[in-house]
């Protein structure tokens, strides 16, 4: 059986989140400056996380990892946990509407669609639990905003998700510390709102640092250097979609 928590190599660590149950995290990267050179660079000092569930010898695994290396030792390290019967994300064989139901060993998990990031984007709720592993659609210190032109449908989804009876938030990419410490509760939905909101209006160009200032007082978010080359993308993009509605 493998050790809870192990070191690999390539930065790539593995770890159980604290307060959880048969969940693994495998985190890699922000441990570098940002980089604009390509979205490896860029996705790696923003840091990465994925997931496993298990239960018995069932197991999933949420997201794709970030290099085959990655996802070779998500498997191998799921198997040695006792897990045959595993599901990994491939290319869709079934598709589902707004929501899905899944049983793996003892433990449900619901897949629910949210147009937040982009219109397809799914998590994963285990409702018994109150855990949601959330992807791309919140983000540790700011979610890039890759459809721009969408973001007054994303601003209502995440009202929508923040009704949910939520208690902890595992995303894709955070902080490492908050995550092995059992993840985000339900004020990072409204620190993501906040910034959003923030980014749909006409304001002048403002550092990430302070425009989340407050939140990182309150502890819903953790700074991360490398996340203001996102938030100037997020400007910049905001300020291309207002001129293209001009000029309609």
């Amino acid at each position: 059986m493998a050790a809870a928590n192990t070191v690999v190599p390539s930065m790539l660590r593995t770890f159980r989140p604290n307060g959880t149950t048969g969940v693994y995290a495998y985190y890699d990267g922000r441990t570098c400056p940002w980089h604009e050179s390509n979205w490896y660079e860029e996705t790696l000092a923003l840091g990465v996380a994925t997931y496993s569930i298990i239960s018995g010898n069932s197991a999933v695994l949420f997201d794709a990892g970030l290099t085959p290396a990655h996802a070779a030792h998500m498997l191998a390290h799921v198997r040695s946990l006792g897990a045959t019967d595993i599901s990994t994300v491939v290319l869709p064989m079934e598709t589902y509407e707004k929501s899905l139901s899944l049983q793996f060993g003892n433990i449900k998990v619901e897949l629910h669609n949210f147009q937040i990031h982009t219109a397809d984007s799914t998590l994963l709720f285990l409702p018994e639990s109150g855990l949601v592993l959330a992807g791309d659609m919140l983000e540790d210190t700011v979610t890039y905003i890759s459809e721009p032109q969408s973001l007054r449908p994303h601003l209502a989804e995440l009202e929508r998700m923040g009704q949910w009876p939520i208690k902890r938030i595992l995303p894709a990419h955070g902080s490492p510390d908050r995550i092995k410490a059992g993840g985000f509760d339900k004020s990072l939905i409204h620190a993501t709102i906040w910034t959003n909101l923030l980014m749909s209006l006409p304001r002048g160009r403002r550092e990430l640092d302070q425009v989340v200032k407050d939140d990182l007082v309150a502890g819903s978010l953790v700074y991360c250097e490398a996340y203001e080359g996102v938030h100037q993308e997020n400007i910049e993009s905001m300020k291309e979609i207002r001129a293209e509605t001009a000029g309609v």
